[in-house]
């Protein structure tokens, strides 16, 4: 894809690029699981989402609902993946399909854009998708809504860097078919940033180093940015890699919010000039929420999703935690695999991008760093292997010299 191609059509780009233009995780899991064939978005653009209707007990509603998926679904609605209509149709009738929602696909392959009701749905799926069984419970709904509420109260605050942006997850509901909870979460197509009227062209984290499966001879998005010297590309360790990094310590250590910010959980949002103009968070039900920081903050706002993904000193591995969405999730999964692509994999100037970040780093955070990270001078990581359902605990990987802080 050429950088002209999305100024030119921002949505349809978009909506290409989030499907098409995705190296994905290190991993490479995201190719051997994923959803059916007729489905996966690396091979079509269209999915219909069907819409069951419950005849006896309607379905549980959480948060508020949009009016027009009120409108859509009526009292009796819940929204399915289509990899389940047999199972939904075998326990509740054929005759309970009411009618689907033609949706486009996107690079989480169970979340799927909606564009006639301006959102996206993500659905519940009972199945692995890459590593880990993507099964949606009715808490990951309601941690969704809470985190969303916490990230409105921190953009009202300003106290976070100005580029926090964030697609709110506002509701969502909730169904028994047979001896299984199906759901989903309601998330917003519209970003909520401080300076969304500047916002252009958004753009998946992934796809600014990712290769075009369509046109993979293509130089990457970032690559065209610095060769044509155009916003960020002009110097993109500092217009691009520090702010994210500040933008994630910032809302960790101020608002004790700590997201799961691989390259798939965010997007940069543009001017018409290619600057940054906001980070933008999406799947929020992942990110932890920090008793200890936000009690150190004095911030007042009550967690209504308190236990689930709340972290505080004296819970095991509380400061490995840090570590991990740190030094495993925002730096393997999207600093380093964007750095050696646009440094064609010279270690040298690799490890000048990453000192450059962590004098940043150690010169604004350190005195955060030395309270709530490791004191080993580790860090910490998962193995990257398929997760069994029914684990709940996984051992924490120990490492030396964290490349960033």
């Amino acid at each position: 894809m050429n950088i002209l191609d999305i100024a030119n059509a921002p949505v349809q780009a978009l909506d290409y690029m989030d499907r098409l233009i995705n190296d994905g995780p290190p991993s490479k899991m995201f190719f051997a699981n994923n959803v059916s064939l007729q489905y996966n978005p690396l091979l079509v653009d269209q999915v219909n989402v069907d819409i069951v209707s419950f005849f006896d007990t309607p379905p549980k509603k959480y948060g508020e609902e949009p009016e027009i998926i009120s409108k859509t679904l009526g009292e009796n609605g819940l929204f399915i993946h289509p990899d389940f209509h047999a199972r939904a149709g075998a326990i509740l009738g054929e005759d309970c399909f009411k009618i689907s929602c033609e949706g486009v696909p996107t690079s989480s392959s169970r979340t799927i854009r909606l564009p006639q009701l301006q959102c996206y749905i993500k659905l519940h799926y009972p199945a692995t998708l890459g590593r880990v069984s993507k099964a949606l419970s009715r808490q990951d709904i309601l941690n969704s809504i809470d985190v969303t509420n916490a990230l409105y109260h921190a953009i009202r605050r300003g106290v976070v860097s100005p580029l926090l942006g964030f697609f709110p997850e506002v509701s969502g509901r909730g169904a028994t078919i047979g001896d299984s909870e199906f759901t989903f979460t309601v998330r917003k197509s519209c970003a909520e940033a401080q300076r969304a009227e500047y916002i252009k062209y958004i753009v998946p984290a992934f796809s600014l180093y990712g290769k075009d499966y369509k046109n993979p001879h293509d130089p990457t998005l970032l690559a065209q940015l610095i060769s044509n010297r155009v916003g960020v590309g002009c110097a993109y360790v500092e217009k691009l890699l520090i702010p994210v990094v500040d933008c994630y310590l910032s809302l960790l250590f101020l608002e004790g919010l700590q997201h799961e910010m691989h390259s798939q959980n965010f997007l940069l949002g543009f001017d018409g000039k290619w600057e940054l103009q906001a980070i933008i968070l999406r799947d929020l039900e992942s990110i932890q929420k920090d008793l200890t920081i936000r009690s150190d903050n004095r911030i007042k706002e009550r967690i209504e999703s308190y236990p689930s993904r709340c972290l505080w000193r004296g819970q095991e591995n509380y400061e490995v935690k840090h570590s991990f969405m740190y030094d495993h999730k925002l730096f393997e999964f999207f600093i380093k695999p964007l750095v050696e692509k646009t440094e064609k994999n010279n270690i040298e100037r690799c490890t000048e991008v990453y000192r450059e970040i962590q004098g940043f780093v150690r010169n604004k955070y350190s005195a955060q760093i030395n309270e709530y990270f490791p004191k080993d001078g580790m860090w910490y990581k998962f193995d990257d292997v398929i997760v069994a359902q029914g684990i709940k605990r996984r051992l924490f990987l120990q490492c030396p010299h964290p490349a960033i802080r």
